[in-house]
C-alpha cells in the first residue's frame, strides 16, 4: 500500500518482476483516468453495501509492457452522485478487502513510523 507519489512505471515494473510484495497505489485523478473509469458499465460493479461497489479490470500503464490490475471504487447510490476512485495493483487481489480494510490501515503504519 502506497501513496500516489509511488505511481511510476519503473516502480510497478520492478515490484512485479523483482519483489515478493504486492503494491496498491491510488491512480492520479486526471482527465484520462476519470474518462476511462466513467466508461465502465454499472453492471461491471459488485455492490457490497449501500453506497459502495467495486470492480476490477486489467490496465496497462503507458511505458510498461505489463498489464496490472485496476481496482475501481464507487461510492454513492445514484449515477449523478457517484464518486469514483481508481487504484492500481501489481497482482489480482480481493479489491473489496484491499480498498475497504487494508488500504485505510496504511495511515496507522505511517503513524507508527512517525512516533
Amino acid at each position: 500500500m502506497a501513496d500516489n507519489e509511488h505511481y511510476t512505471v519503473e516502480l510497478f515494473d520492478w515490484i512485479s518482476s523483482q519483489s515478493p510484495f504486492d503494491m496498491l497505489v491510488p491512480m492520479p485523478y486526471n482527465s484520462s483516468v476519470e474518462k476511462a473509469i466513467r466508461k465502465v458499465p454499472s453492471e461491471a460493479f459488485k455492490r457490497h453495501w449501500a453506497g459502495y461497489a467495486t470492480t476490477k479490470c486489467l490496465y496497462q500503464i503507458r511505458g510498461s509492457c505489463r498489464a496490472y490490475h485496476q481496482f475501481i471504487q464507487r461510492k454513492g447510490e445514484r449515477e449523478e452522485d457517484y464518486d469514483l476512485k481508481a487504484f492500481l495493483c501489481t497482482s489480482n487481489r480481493d479489491e473489496m478487502e484491499d480498498l475497504s480494510v487494508n488500504y485505510p490501515d496504511r495511515c496507522h503504519i505511517e503513524e507508527f513510523f512517525n512516533n
